[in-house]
């Protein structure tokens, strides 16, 4: 298996758009969610030190784009600017005492086909929070499973669980969390009718 830099796991595939990105960490630095890791699964092509013209740039990628991130409270790093257009939820300790998992469900589109039965939902399960250590110095694991036209009946149950997982964590927060549970939870249901279809015609 070929090691791979953390951020690439965000990545969308080849001829795919970011759509929406789901997230919990433990610690949240705001910095770099929106000047690290965002112009990687967006695709941008301006670094963040070109400054105004960047932040142009992102803030016109993220009026197609869901972004939520569930964080433990106490433990955000606002830093110098946030858009707008992300969602950032803190989850109240009186329902989780320490939120510490590290899981992203994030949905790709492709603008040539961007029906449910195209679109690729990836699983990314880690130990690395949302900060600038968590993926570029300490040593930390990460893992990813695409929900892809042709995956396995495998990727798309552990997509599928995750999904399930995250709703019961996140509950009814905001109208944008819960519009994508739904798409999330439309995909899943689409695919699985399309497998099922596959099974049949092959018996």
């Amino acid at each position: 298996m070929k090691a791979r830099r953390l951020l690439e796991l965000w990545e969308p595939p080849q001829g795919y758009r970011l759509a929406s990105a789901m997230a919990t960490t433990y610690e949240l630095q705001a910095d770099f969610l929106e000047e690290d890791l965002l112009p990687v699964a967006l695709d941008l092509r301006l670094p963040a030190a070109r400054g105004r013209e960047f932040r142009l740039e992102l803030e016109r990628a993220l009026q197609d784009t869901e972004v939520s991130v569930f964080f433990h409270p106490g433990r955000y790093q606002a830093g110098l600017r946030r858009s707008p257009r992300i969602d950032l939820v803190p989850i109240p300790e009186g329902r989780y005492p320490k939120l510490h998992a590290k899981v992203a469900m994030l949905r790709f589109v492709s603008p040539a086909a961007p029906e449910p039965t195209s679109q690729v939902v990836r699983l990314v399960v880690g130990s690395a929070n949302l900060t600038s250590p968590g993926f570029r110095s300490n040593i930390e694991v990460g893992a990813a499973i695409d929900d892809a036209p042709g995956a396995t009946a495998e990727a798309a149950t552990a997509v599928r669980d995750a999904v399930s997982w995250l709703e019961g964590l996140v509950g009814e927060t905001t109208e944008p969390v819960t519009r994508e549970r739904q798409r999330m939870r439309r995909h899943g249901s689409v695919c699985l009718a399309r497998r099922r279809r596959g099974l049949q015609r092959r018996r």
